[in-house]
């Protein structure tokens, strides 16, 4: 949405002068299988939730893509990943963290960050990643709680053709193994949310995600580049 939270602040602004509908684009939380998964959580099916452990990569070493090409205009991992693992983790705790520690790999010709992983300390629990722009292509996330796990097959782009699967297992050894399989049915999160957002300009009843998210979000990644330049934990 932006490269800091001043930024996004200064959106705001100009949306409350405007009078105008703004979101930050994050497709994945029109997906069905997020609300889903959202009311497993808050049943107390998983107990308290402790932990969230999230992968995101590509392997892309393309100078001429922008991603690679300039980290003031946005580019590297952190940006382009960092912020949907992040988004996914306070999607989960349903809250904000409290500090964020981060180490960031750099590629030596790009200067923007090619392998980086976080701490995210929520009151509760901890939100941990890594995300990579040089390694296997792979999408994966596993949610801990004191009685069970639950893990959504593909979290952050499911292929709009394939039916969404998420599979849940209590407190049973040796782990890794689901009890129980929810299946759902074939969508395109990208039209969902199209439709989802024309709802909302009509005034008609719709989840709304104002850009106040998009800032506690920025905020976060705020944190962990600051962590990055001085290697301690930071307040967000």
């Amino acid at each position: 949405m932006a490269l800091n939270a001043g930024e996004v602040t200064r959106m705001i602004a100009a949306r409350d002068k405007a009078g105008v509908l703004v979101e930050e684009a994050f497709m994945l939380r029109s997906h069905p299988q997020w609300p889903k998964m959202r009311e497993i959580i808050r049943s107390g099916r998983l107990g308290k939730i402790q932990a969230t452990q999230g992968l995101y990569s590509y392997f892309n070493r393309d100078p001429d893509d922008i991603r690679n090409r300039d980290p003031e205009l946005g580019g590297g991992g952190t940006y382009d990943l960092g912020c949907y693992t992040t988004a996914v983790a306070r999607y989960v705790f349903q809250a904000e963290p409290i500090r964020v520690i981060a180490a960031m790999q750099k590629d030596p010709s790009f200067e923007t960050d090619r392998l980086s992983s976080a701490i995210l300390e929520f009151p509760d629990g901890h939100g941990t990643w890594t995300i990579s722009t040089q390694s296997a292509r792979y999408q994966g996330l596993t949610i801990l709680g004191e009685k069970g796990w639950m893990r959504p097959e593909i979290p952050h782009v499911p292929f709009a053709e394939n039916e969404t699967r998420i599979f849940i297992a209590g407190d049973v050894w040796p782990g890794p193994f689901a009890q129980e399989t929810i299946t759902l049915a074939p969508v395109n999160q990208y039209t969902l949310q199209g439709d989802r957002f024309s709802r909302l300009i009509l005034g008609e009843a719709a989840e709304a995600w104002p850009l106040e998210t998009a800032l506690a979000n920025i905020k976060v990644l705020d944190a962990l580049f600051r962590s990055q330049a001085s290697g301690i934990w930071e307040t967000v």
